[in-house]
């Protein structure tokens, strides 16, 4: 008989998150998958105005468990709070009136909130079945980092919180080898971590092409969320450095500083050299990669931030493109380790800007040779077959040692 496993996840398709590849690919592997998920909002809720009002509705052989809890809205600070509590509640709930099968194996994907595994916990219990979660975000070490949690009070609160979470589940994977470091502070069960990393969207090379247009200066392309620990400012700093360089630096995608980094491009005069693109579908995204000669990965500098390998880094491996890093911890260290580019704490601005007035002037062949290096890093430790495969190896020696 097939064995049955249950996700809980915030977020689910039409969502673009890989929790989806983990469910399609057990599905096609014969278990029985069900998923206990919200409505799509992410991310931006208009984006799913006409998605249907299905509570039970099946996508590829999976049979999806939606429902309602209170949207992130514009993502202002109470309205998330009131997100992530109406979703313990809204779940729990579902989860306990619901028809679900009983599961041999619960699974928690753990972007932020982690509190997403709280009624994931209750299930477990109900159920009597193991409870894997994959570790995304780190709790609450990115809080403070983000200034979101500030006073040690809170902290204490919600590190209570994060243990309890970790002791209750049978299993923990960590998204980089940092992450298993910070999660072994919480948990003193260590046998529990394994790590387990994130792939490159690798869908993206089924994508039909289209064509950009050719220009003759140097394309550095950032791709995807133009929020607050993307360090734009200091990429904008070095745009400012190098304005009168033949540069053109691009993001593409959207996010909370979307309109500032608008601004600062006008108000510093750096239209020659700069440009924000509207977010595309993640089938075309591509094709801006194969256009740019280099691709920026940053990220804000902290103990827990640094720990974080993003995963645009994987799909820029994948991309076959040389990779500059305003970014430091394990992402720099695998720049550096594979060979793919540049790697510079985000802070050290005239550094970084220094090193890419030489890069810029690479000659083709080193270019490709940098993006051959990142390819077959990518191939070697982050390919999606090898990842889904182990995790599903992972299942299979927790359910049979339960």
């Amino acid at each position: 008989m097939a064995k049955k496993v249950l996700i809980v996840s915030a977020h689910f398709y039409p969502e673009n998150f890989r929790i989806n590849d983990v469910a399609l690919d057990l599905s096609h592997k014969g278990y029985q998958v069900e998923v206990l998920t919200g409505f799509p909002d992410y991310p931006h809720r208009k984006n799913f105005l006409n998605f249907p009002d299905e509570k039970d509705s099946h996508w590829n052989g999976i049979r999806i468990h939606r429902f309602r809890s209170i949207s992130r809205g514009d993502g202002g600070s109470l309205r998330r709070v009131l997100n992530y509590l109406s979703f313990i509640f809204a779940c729990a709930v579902a989860g306990l009136t619901r028809n679900l099968q009983k599961p041999d194996v619960i699974i928690v994907w753990a972007s932020s909130p982690i509190t997403v595994a709280i009624p994931a916990i209750w299930l477990k219990k109900k159920f009597r079945a193991p409870l894997a979660i994959w570790v995304q975000d780190l709790w609450p070490e990115t809080l403070q980092e983000l200034g979101i949690l500030k006073n040690s009070w809170p902290l204490a609160w919600m590190g209570g919180i994060v243990r309890w979470i970790y002791k209750n589940c049978d299993l923990v994977w960590a998204q980089s080898d940092g992450f298993r470091q910070s999660i072994q502070a919480w948990l003193k069960d260590t046998k529990k971590i394994k790590v387990l990393y994130n792939w490159g969207d690798e869908l993206v090379f089924q994508s039909s092409r289209i064509e950009l247009d050719s220009d003759s200066r140097f394309k550095i392309l950032f791709a995807g969320n133009l929020g607050k620990v993307q360090c734009l400012k200091e990429q904008l700093e070095v745009v400012e450095k190098l304005k009168e360089e033949a540069i053109l630096w691009t993001w593409i995608g959207g996010g909370s500083e979307e309109k500032w980094l608008r601004d600062e491009i006008k108000k510093r005069n750096l239209e020659k050299s700069a440009q924000v693109l509207e977010r595309v579908p993640a089938a075309v995204v591509q094709n801006y990669g194969n256009w740019a000669d280099a691709l920026v990965v940053a990220l804000q500098t902290g103990p827990a931030l640094s720990q974080t390998i993003p995963s645009k880094l994987q799909t820029y491996l994948l991309w076959k493109k040389p990779v500059l890093g305003m970014i430091n911890g394990e992402a720099a260290r695998i720049i550096r380790e594979a060979k793919c580019g540049i790697a510079f704490d985000p802070t050290e601005t005239e550094a970084f800007a220094s090193a890419l007035q030489k890069f810029i002037r690479t000659s083709p062949k080193d270019l490709q040779t940098y993006g051959e290096n990142g390819q077959a890093y990518y191939h070697a430790h982050f390919s999606k077959r090898q990842i889904l495969d182990r995790l599903e190896a992972h299942l299979v020696s927790l359910m049979e040692s339960k």
